[in-house]
C-alpha cells in the first residue's frame, strides 16, 4: 500500500539503475522517428544536376539545397547527413504542370508565402500554416523520367558527336614510300601502303571511358587508356586502334541517322567534346566548332527536343551555339541528353531564386500508409521532384524540448562498433535502448544486437515508444528468447492531441495499446512507463493498461518544463503540464493511487522524478 509520511527519504538507485544494471545503445544523437517524409520514388536533385530516387541516395552524397544569399535565397551545394524510412499516412499533391508529390501530412514545402505543411487546421490545437489550393510551390525545374537507358541509336549518336568533335579518324597513305622500321634494335627498310588510325585524346576521363565502353558494345576493342603529353601539368588521356576493320566499322557507326535517339546521343557526345560552361556569362552552356555541318546536326538535336538556342560567331570560321532559357533549361538539357563530364554539370543549378512557381491543383489524402523516406541535410532542405522541400525536424525538436542544444547537437549516426562487437554475459539485466527508440529505421540493427546479447544468456529490458510494426517483427524474430525478455512500453496519455504535441514523432495511443496487447498475447513479459504523465490524473490510463501488463507500471512527472520562448499556440500545453506537475497535483495523484485495488497497487512503482520532489518536501513514499 502506498503511504505518505513526513520522514526523510532513503535514496536508492534512481534513473537507469531503477530498471536495469547496464544499458546499450546503437545510435548516437537524435532519437526521433521523423514524420516529415516523402515517397521512396521521389527524385532528388544531386549536385551534378542529375536526379536520384530518394531510396537510392546515400549518406555523404552531395545534393542541391537552399541558403540565404545577400538579398535573396540562393541555391547551394548540400550534403546528406542522415537517411531513414518509415510508414506514414500518405497525401498526394498535384501541381498545374503535372508534377505529383506523394508525402506525409507533416512535410513542408517552400511557397510564395514561405514554408507550409502539407495539411493542417485553420483553428484549434492543430492550427499551423499549411498548403491550400491558393498556394504556389517553388520550383527549380520540371523533373524528368529517370529511367534512362542508352539505346543502340543513342550510342551511335554519342560516338558520332564525340569522335567528330575530338577524335582522329583518318587514313594515311604511304604507298611507294620507303620508311625505316626498327625491330629488336635492327633497322629494316620496307615499303608501306595505307595506315588506318583512330585516336581520341581528351582531358576528362568520363567521356573517354564512355566512348571506350560504347565501342566495345559494337565489338570494337581499343587500347587501354594511356597518358598523352604526360609532361604537361594537365596532361591528356587517350585511346586508339589501328585495325583496318575497326576503322571501317567506326566510320560506318558514326554516319548520321534520322532518329530522335541518334540526335539525342549526338548532342550528348558533341557537348562532351566541344562544350563548356562559361562562368563569365552567368554559367551559360555553349559549344563551338568550325564545321558548319556538325553545328547544324547539334542544332537539329536541340530543336527536336524543344530547346531554344542562339548561334553566334566568335571569329571568322568559328561558330558557337548557346543554350537559352535560364537555369531550368540547363538542368533539363543535362537530364535529357545525359552528357558524361561531371565538371560541366556542377554549375547548371547555381544562382539566386527566381519567381518560378507552380500552382496547386489538388491535395488529397490517399487514406493508406505507405513506405516513405526522409533525409537530413546540411542546409535543412533539398530539391524533390523539382520542388523546394524541407527536411526533418530532428534537430529542431531536440532543441525545442531541451534534449539538446545548438552546441552539443549530434546527427543520428549508427554506432557501428556497438553493432559488430560480440557481447558476453553481464551481471544483472541489460536495458536496450535508452537514448533512442526502436523505429523502422533502427529495427534491423536492433535485432542484430539484441540477438547477440540474448545468445550470450543475458536478460534484457526492451524500452521504447512502441511502433506496432516494429513490435510485431521483434516478437517474431526473438520468439526463442521469450523467457529472457521484458518489454517496457512508454504510454503517457490516452489523449492523442497531447501525445502529438509532446511526442510529435511517436506512435499514437491506439498503436501503443495494440503493441502492448500483442506482446502480452504472444506470451512475452510486459511493463509500462508513464513518465512523464500527461493527464491530470493518470488513474484512467492505469486501469486501461493494467490487464495487459504482467510486470510493473512506473509513474513519473516531467522534469523540465520550458518557461521562455514559448509560442502563443503552445502556452496552454506548458501551463497545463506545469500545473499537473506541481506538489499539490502530485499529492492528489498519490492519494488516488491509494484507492486502487490491491492487485493494481502491487504493480505501481514511483519514479525518482516524483520521489525527489517528495524528498524536498520531507515526505517518504512507502509500499
Amino acid at each position: 500500500m502506498i503511504k505518505l509520511e513526513k520522514k526523510e527519504i532513503k535514496k536508492k538507485g534512481f534513473g537507469t539503475k531503477e530498471w536495469a544494471d547496464s544499458n546499450i545503445n546503437i545510435y548516437f544523437g537524435c532519437s526521433n522517428n521523423c514524420k516529415y517524409c516523402l515517397s521512396e520514388d521521389t527524385k532528388i536533385l544531386m549536385n551534378d544536376s542529375k536526379e536520384k530516387r530518394i531510396r537510392d541516395v546515400r549518406i555523404g552524397e552531395k545534393i542541391v539545397g537552399l541558403k540565404k544569399g545577400k538579398q535573396n535565397m540562393e541555391y547551394t551545394e548540400a550534403k546528406i547527413l542522415n537517411k531513414w524510412g518509415t510508414f506514414k499516412e500518405a497525401y498526394k499533391i498535384r501541381l498545374e504542370d503535372g508534377t505529383v508529390l506523394i508525402c506525409s501530412g507533416d512535410h513542408r514545402w517552400y511557397t510564395e508565402r514561405g514554408w507550409k505543411f502539407t495539411n493542417g487546421e485553420t483553428c484549434g490545437m492543430n492550427r499551423r500554416p499549411h498548403l491550400t489550393l491558393n498556394n504556389n510551390i517553388k520550383k527549380l525545374y520540371n523533373s524528368l523520367n529517370l529511367d534512362f537507358k542508352a539505346s543502340e541509336d543513342f550510342k551511335k549518336g554519342y560516338l558520332s558527336g564525340m569522335i567528330n568533335g575530338d577524335g582522329l579518324l583518318k587514313k594515311f597513305d604511304y604507298s611507294n614510300r620507303k620508311r625505316e622500321h626498327i625491330v629488336n634494335e635492327k633497322k629494316y627498310i620496307r615499303k608501306t601502303d595505307i595506315h588506318h588510325h583512330f585516336r581520341l585524346v581528351v582531358r576528362d576521363i568520363e567521356c573517354l571511358l564512355r566512348t571506350k565502353k560504347y565501342l566495345s558494345d559494337f565489338n570494337i576493342e581499343t587500347s587501354k587508356v594511356y597518358p598523352f603529353y604526360p609532361l604537361k601539368k594537365d596532361y591528356m588521356q587517350a585511346i586508339r586502334t589501328s585495325k583496318k576493320t575497326d576503322f571501317y566499322n567506326i566510320t560506318k557507326l558514326i554516319e548520321p541517322k534520322d532518329t530522335n535517339e541518334f540526335y539525342r546521343g549526338f548532342v550528348s557526345g558533341f557537348y562532351d567534346a566541344e562544350g563548356n560552361v562559361d562562368t563569365s556569362h552567368k554559367t551559360s552552356m555553349r559549344i563551338s566548332n568550325k564545321k558548319i555541318e556538325l553545328i547544324e546536326l547539334y542544332e537539329k538535336g536541340l530543336r527536336i527536343h524543344d530547346f531554344s538556342f542562339k548561334r553566334e560567331m566568335y571569329r571568322e570560321g568559328l561558330f558557337a551555339v548557346r543554350l537559352v532559357g535560364g537555369r531550368h533549361e540547363k538542368i533539363r538539357f543535362i537530364q535529357t541528353f545525359n552528357p558524361s563530364i561531371r565538371t560541366m554539370k556542377l554549375n547548371a543549378w547555381k544562382g539566386s531564386i527566381k519567381n518560378l512557381y507552380s500552382s496547386i491543383v489538388e491535395i488529397i489524402p490517399l487514406n493508406k500508409k505507405m513506405k516513405m523516406i526522409d533525409i537530413e541535410t546540411t542546409t535543412g532542405n533539398f530539391i524533390a521532384n523539382g520542388c523546394v522541400s524541407h527536411n526533418c525536424y530532428a534537430k529542431m525538436m531536440a532543441i525545442r524540448f531541451e534534449r539538446k542544444t545548438e552546441d552539443n547537437w549530434v546527427e543520428m549516426i549508427l554506432n557501428r562498433k556497438a553493432v559488430i562487437k560480440d557481447y558476453k554475459k553481464r551481471k544483472g539485466r541489460i536495458m536496450f535502448p535508452t537514448s533512442h527508440d526502436i523505429t523502422t529505421e533502427s529495427l534491423e540493427y536492433s535485432v542484430i544486437v539484441l540477438r547477440k546479447i540474448l545468445k550470450a544468456g543475458n536478460e534484457v529490458l526492451i524500452t521504447t515508444k512502441p511502433n506496432l510494426w516494429c513490435i510485431y517483427e521483434l516478437l517474431n524474430r526473438l520468439e526463442e528468447f521469450k523467457s529472457q525478455i521484458q518489454f517496457r512500453f512508454t504510454i503517457t496519455s490516452i489523449n492523442d492531441q497531447k501525445l502529438r504535441f509532446w511526442e510529435p514523432n511517436a506512435p499514437n495511443y491506439e498503436e501503443r495499446l495494440l503493441s502492448l496487447q500483442l506482446a502480452k498475447y504472444r506470451g512475452f513479459k510486459t511493463s509500462i512507463s508513464i513518465e512523464p504523465y500527461l493527464d491530470a490524473d493518470p488513474i484512467k490510463l492505469i486501469k486501461t493498461l493494467y490487464p495487459h501488463c504482467t510486470g510493473s507500471i512506473w509513474i513519473g512527472k516531467m522534469n523540465y518544463i520550458k518557461a521562455k520562448g514559448i509560442l502563443p499556440s503552445e502556452k496552454n500545453f506548458y501551463d497545463f503540464q506545469r500545473k499537473i506537475s506541481s506538489w499539490y497535483s502530485i499529492q492528489k495523484i498519490i492519494s488516488n493511487l491509494k484507492k486502487l485495488p490491491d492487485e493494481i497497487k502491487s504493480k505501481i512503482k514511483i519514479k525518482d522524478s516524483i520521489r525527489n520532489l517528495c524528498a524536498k518536501k520531507g515526505v517518504v513514499l512507502k509500499k
